[in-house]
């Protein structure tokens, strides 16, 4: 509409303009445009000249009226788009066809003081007396920080074992997403009770409004269960009637707290009568009417089996603690994907002397003696690397100053999956037993020189194999305690296992139920609500927060399947698996036009054809969706027989990594760009696949320049 009526004005224009001077004409009809028009309105001939400008142009753009008319379009593009733009006016005008006539595209404009920004463009043209063309522009800057601003709030996942607490989280922003809309919206939805109540029934907590008085005016359905009496039986009956004196007791306080204009959050033992007794997590909001509290909502979350489970897990490490305590010998904990140590024995703390502060992290090289320290990280960092146990013969300072050797021996504890879960280390005291060595390469020294010395040096030598003997059956008892240690280690992290895949599937008919009623309730709502704005975010925040719970999920169910393994392994092509894998991108890859090399010198061998595809879905999309804005995606893409092994390397020229990020590159849930979709499970899941079949992965890359993974399968004929 906006479109025709400047081509109407501007063909008057051209009319009139053989009668009258332009200027004069259009002045009032200019004002007028700009006074009303929201948007920025420019209108160019075929060579770019700025003909016309509203005065929302000047205000996005920073120029003034007088230095827009008559320049070239090409001072509101940035520099990277200039040549572009000339030919695709160039070619508008000489064939009629042009991608961009309209339509309305995001793009980037530039204003005078050379800033960058975001814009929605909509362009038209019309013929009269020439080619001209009309630019509806809107200034996105503010809507494009909002989007950012909602993408950074999206925090990873970093250790499986944070898991419970960040679905209690998810289930916690929900649950505050709702009372934000109970609270806003109580008297808009008066007439969708219906609805509202289908919405708090659907839920698995306890909500209900209370009022002033503590009487309960609205519960949804839990309350039914959770005190197994029918919903009218609990409206109107007060919180101590429904409750019971003693837990009504335990929240008496919190209530007038509420009542005074409190928001509280808050966990607590609840003892319900006669004789239940569960924990619970309660969220009071007060409801104000005049400026007065005239009541409160109430939602109650049933925590009984997390309490239970992290009770479990505190027994755990408490019997873990126990059972190093129990070694006598120095005894420590360290991290899979760190050097530094987390737990030492008491043991430790008596000879060192050292405080708990002083010793963890990497305080513990200060105990150490300055000439064996090299020795120590170099043999830790080559254990480390191999993923294989470890030992060095160091002397430890004792609390009394003086430097005693030790035998340190270091081994990782790994699941039944062959992965790390932490590394224990012991260290038995050897000193006299390199006091006996030490006298004996003296008495070997004597033997040269005085034969009547052999029988006293035999039975020193003698002597020292005996105690030789009792040092080893000492670090063999040692072993079988780490070993037992191991096996305990092994149980919990299958518990952990079991977990993640049974809360993954418990928790999809919730979400999908959730899902369900909003699409319903979506369907119920007036044209004039779904019009409003602010209705309209807050739905598709909700429905945002939907998807990333539903792709959470999928990616836990994801990562359990790789952990429990047991795949079909066959005779595979891995031409035909890389085939595959480029059908199932076929979208991205068109999106992003991409060059791939493939130099398959060994095509067949067995493998389990899903894990494979797996391997080479994910480091394809990744190698696309990476990929440098300054250089056509290259990918490369070379398979070769390497002694027992199948070496699969797939190579870029994409935006590279960090040297400090490399790390930390298959950690589940890490992300180091926010510029493009993903969950971060993708090298994790891959890492495991690898390591699960006995294979090893490397990766090298330098930032701006590219990355290159090299994979060693295990060759099957």
């Amino acid at each position: 509409m906006m479109n025709t009526i400047l081509k109407n004005f501007f063909d008057g224009l051209l009319t009139r303009g053989r009668k009258t001077k332009p200027t004069e004409v259009s002045q009032q009809i200019l004002s007028s445009i700009a006074q009303t028009a929201s948007d920025a309105i420019l209108i160019a001939d075929a060579d770019s000249t700025i003909l016309f400008c509203n005065e929302k142009a000047t205000q996005i753009f920073g120029y003034s009226q007088q230095e827009l008319i008559s320049s070239n379009l090409s001072v509101l593009i940035p520099s990277q788009y200039r040549e572009a733009h000339q030919r695709g006016m160039d070619r508008f005008v000489a064939t009629r066809v042009g991608k961009l006539i309209g339509r309305t595209i995001e793009v980037e404009g530039l204003r005078k003081g050379g800033e960058v920004f975001p814009m929605e463009l909509s362009l038209s043209f019309w013929q009269q007396e020439g080619v001209f063309f009309t630019a509806i522009i809107r200034d996105v800057t503010r809507r494009k920080q909002i989007e950012q601003e909602l993408l950074d709030k999206h925090t990873q996942l970093q250790q499986a074992n944070e898991e419970l607490l960040r679905m209690q989280e998810i289930l916690q922003e929900t649950n505050t997403t709702l009372e934000r809309k109970v609270e806003e919206r109580t008297a808009a939805l008066a007439s969708s009770e219906k609805e509202l109540r289908l919405i708090t029934d659907a839920l698995p907590v306890l909500i209900s409004y209370v009022d002033k008085e503590e009487t309960y005016r609205f519960t949804n359905q839990a309350y039914e269960q959770w005190f197994n009496m029918e919903r009218s039986a609990i409206i109107g009956k007060t919180l101590r009637e429904i409750a019971g004196q003693e837990a009504y007791g335990a929240v008496h306080e919190k209530i007038k707290q509420v009542l005074a204009g409190q928001i509280l959050s808050f966990e607590t033992q609840m003892n319900y009568k006669p004789v239940e007794s569960r924990y619970v997590h309660f969220r009071f909001i007060p409801r104000w009417e005049n400026k007065q509290v005239i009541g409160f909502y109430l939602l109650a979350t049933n925590i009984s089996e997390r309490k239970k489970a992290e009770q479990e897990a505190s027994q755990a490490s408490v019997r873990l603690a126990l059972l190093l305590e129990s070694i006598p010998q120095l005894t420590w904990t360290s991290p899979a994907e760190e050097f530094t140590i987390n737990f030492f024995n008491k043991r430790w703390y008596d000879y060192t002397g050292l405080t708990q502060e002083q010793s963890l992290g990497l305080g513990w090289q200060q105990a150490l003696h300055p000439d064996d320290l090299s020795l120590v990280i170099a043999r830790r960092t080559a254990g480390r690397r191999e993923a294989m146990s470890y030992r060095a013969e160091n002397r430890y300072r004792h609390r009394d100053g003086s430097y005693r050797w030790h035998l340190t021996q270091v081994m990782p504890i790994k699941d039944e999956n062959n992965h790390i879960l932490l590394w224990v280390g012991t260290a038995t005291d050897i000193d006299e037993l390199k006091t006996v060595e030490q006298a004996l390469q003296t008495t070997t020294q004597e033997l040269a020189a005085s034969n009547e010395e052999l029988h006293s040096a035999s039975e020193e030598l003698l002597a020292s194999n005996e105690e030789l003997l009792e040092a080893n059956q000492a670090v063999l008892e040692s072993n079988q305690k780490l070993e037992a240690s191991n096996q305990a280690l092994t149980r919990i992290n299958t518990d952990l296992d079991n977990f993640i895949y049974t809360a993954s599937h418990d928790l999809k008919a919730p979400i999908a139920n959730i899902e369900g009623l909003m699409l319903a309730l979506i369907k119920k709502l007036t044209a004039k609500f779904l019009l409003d704005e602010e209705q309209h975010r807050m739905l598709s925040m909700i429905a945002a927060s939907i998807d990333r719970l539903k792709s959470t999920i999928a990616s836990l169910t994801q990562i359990a399947k790789v952990q429990k393994g047991g795949e079909e392994v066959e005779t595979i092509s891995i031409q035909r698996v890389i085939d595959e894998v480029e059908l199932d991108l076929t979208k991205l890859l068109e999106a992003t036009p991409v060059h791939i090399d493939k130099n398959i010198e060994i095509d067949e061998f067995r493998f389990a054809r899903k894990n494979l595809q797996s391997i080479f879905y994910n480091l394809l999309s990744n190698a696309v969706k990476y990929a440098s804005p300054e250089r056509r995606p290259q990918i490369t893409i070379v398979t070769q027989k390497r002694e027992d092994y199948v070496m699969i390397e797939v190579k870029d020229n994409g935006i590279g990594i960090s040297e400090n990020n490399l790390q930390k590159l298959f950690t589940m849930f890490k992300r180091f760009h926010t510029h493009v979709e993903g969950t971060g499970i993708g090298l994790y899941i891959v890492k495991r696949i690898v390591e699960n079949a006995g294979g090893k992965i490397g990766v090298e890359s330098k930032l701006n320049r590219g990355t290159a993974f090299t994979i060693y399968l295990p060759y099957k004929e």
